[in-house]
């Protein structure tokens, strides 16, 4: 089912986030007229190019060539007096020139990443986060959302202040929900919410501006649920920034939150409540005088009506949405509002007025370069076209359809207008280029298994490899257990030793001595003049005796040495 204005709020209330916690004035003419004679005073350099800049950032675009002009005398004296942070300044003005004037979004990326530099070098944080948002502006236009997001995480990164960060959080999730990544999206726009709610709660300061900012960011957390399919949690940030709206009396935020509650309503299929909504957002629009979403609602209820059956009805929302983009030029709105007529023109049975209406829509979507818009367009010629029994034209308009949804969907309608073909009888060469692009389809869903494949096999030899890993650590580990037990025991053996080594130092110093010294005294008192001499055999008892306790200590030392030997041994 077709959603229009999604993210409708996102860029506006975000990106304002950001403006307001940097230095950008909006002043008058009449100010401008004060700043004009302010130049021609007795200042300094400094001041002037100060005041040039200023003069610059209140001129519009309308004035171009002017609002360049201040910007180039600025640099002027700038490169005179040869001022760093000047040259940021007026490259920073040159940067958001050709970034608002001239739409050139390569020259505005390299004015401020020039800033960028100037303001790194110098420290100032606040300027180089507003140089990092300005050049993820650029690039986000060019369609370069991940260099934008690169950028804005950057700036992120230096945690300049808790009103900067809100608003860089809001800018990423507006990117990430245009991508289609909508959990990221929510956890960017929730952490901005976060601070937000801090913000309010610390501070009194601009309570309302705080509190319209957190109405916004409600809306575009409704708008990300709604791409979900969670209609309820949309609605309930729908109705969370009603009620804000209402406590504001802000009738921007009260026309943005109805108008998201019809969307969900529609998404839901509750057509009565669908069309009261968008009833209410219509009278809004007008009363806040934006012909573009008046344009844009009226072209809703008429596909509200399409879906209830109510033609008529239907016809008329649209011829009025038309008359509206028409007289304004809304580009953008005509491709929808002429497929909407397209569709009823064929129930109409008027093929070829809706082929022609198509065709115009077609047109739009070429200069608006509006992806989605083309895919619709190219869905309804296909159907119109089937109902005309024109099977190839049928067949070609959704063969573009495929290219561009790119869905297993869509090649089974493809597959499905193939055999309308051929049963007409229309040429085999339009069989074979569908049999073609479904088997290009095939070989690409092959190459993504093989992708899925080789994945699994590198996850498994990871597992081996940190198994094998874990194994030889673990059998390194229990080695040096062993090692470390078995050098302990041998340790305490070699303490052992020292101790029966000790022992018969002992031995011999005290115990030994003793009988060696008896052993000579007795030598010397045997007489060997006289054998016989009576004396000579006490003598030689006391020599038996001293010989016996001599061997009975040696014969300890010699156990206590066998002992400690033993258990030196190692254990098999």
């Amino acid at each position: 089912m077709k959603l229009l204005f999604r993210n409708f709020i996102g860029r506006i209330a975000i990106f304002s986030l950001i403006l307001g916690a940097f230095p950008v004035c909006v002043q008058s003419h009449e100010t401008n007229d004060s700043l004009k004679s302010a130049f021609k005073k007795n200042i300094s350099d400094t001041d002037r190019i100060n005041l040039l800049i200023q003069l610059s950032t209140n001129t519009d675009c309308a004035d171009s060539l002017i609002k360049l002009k201040f910007l180039l005398d600025a640099d002027v004296i700038v490169q005179k007096i040869s001022w760093r942070e000047g040259k940021m300044k007026t490259n920073s003005g040159l940067g958001e020139y050709y970034f608002s004037c001239k739409k050139d979004y390569i020259r505005a990326i390299d004015y401020h990443q020039k800033s960028f530099e100037i303001a790194t070098l110098l420290n100032l944080h606040l300027e180089t986060a507003f140089s990092l948002v300005q050049i993820a502006k650029s690039h986000d236009i060019l369609g370069q959302h991940d260099l934008a997001l690169e950028k804005l995480s950057s700036a992120l990164a230096l945690n300049v202040n808790s009103s900067t960060n809100m608003g860089i959080l809001g800018d990423m999730g507006v990117i990430y929900n245009s991508i289609g990544d909508y959990r990221q999206a929510l956890i960017c726009y929730n952490r901005s919410l976060a601070k937000l709610d801090s913000q309010m709660h610390t501070s009194h300061k601009a309570q309302q501006l705080d509190t319209l900012t957190r109405g916004g960011l409600l809306l575009n957390i409704g708008d990300i649920y709604l791409s979900m399919s969670q209609t309820e949690k949309a609605l309930e940030n729908y109705n969370s920034g009603l009620k804000l709206g209402i406590a504001l009396k802000n009738d921007f935020l009260k026309f943005f939150s109805v108008l998201g509650i019809g969307k969900a309503h529609y998404f839901k299929k509750n057509y009565p409540e669908a069309i009261k909504n968008f009833e209410a957002a219509l009278a809004g629009s007008r009363s806040l005088k934006q012909p573009m979403y008046e344009a844009g609602i009226l072209d809703q209820l008429a596909n509200v009506y399409i879906a209830t059956g109510d033609i008529s009805k239907a016809e008329h929302y649209a011829e009025a949405s038309l008359k509206i983009a028409e007289s304004n030029g809304f580009n953008e709105q005509l491709p929808k509002t002429y497929t909407t007529l397209g569709k009823l023109l064929s129930l109409r049975g008027n093929h070829s007025v809706a082929v022609n209406y198509l065709q115009k829509a077609l047109g739009y979507c070429h200069q608006t370069k509006a992806l989605e818009d083309e895919k619709n367009v190219w869905d309804a010629l296909s159907n119109v076209y089937k109902k005309m029994q024109q099977p190839a034209k049928a067949l070609d308009a959704f063969e573009h359809f495929i290219s561009l949804r790119d869905s297993v969907y869509s090649i089974d309608k493809a597959n499905e207008l193939v055999r309308i073909d051929l049963q007409a009888g229309f040429n085999k060469k339009q069989v074979a280029d569908s049999l073609s692009q479904a088997a290009k389809y095939e070989l690409k869903m092959q190459k993504q298994q093989v992708l899925t494949y080789s994945g699994f096999v590198g996850l498994v030899l990871v597992l081996l490899l940190s198994f094998f890993i874990y194994r030889n650590y673990h059998t390194q580990k229990k080695y040096n257990e062993l090692l470390s037990k078995e050098k302990e025991r041998h340790l305490q053996h070699i303490e052992a030793q020292s101790n029966v080594l000790t022992d018969i130092a002992y031995t011999q110093s005290h115990e030994i001595r003793g009988p060696v010294s008896t052993l000579l005294g007795l030598v010397e008192i045997f007489n060997y003049d006289d054998p016989a001499d009576p004396e000579n055999k006490e003598v030689l008892e006391g020599i038996a005796s001293v010989t016996k306790r001599l061997d009975k200590i040696v014969t300890e030392v010699v156990n206590k040495e066998n002992d400690v030997h033993n258990k030196g041994k190692f254990k098999e």
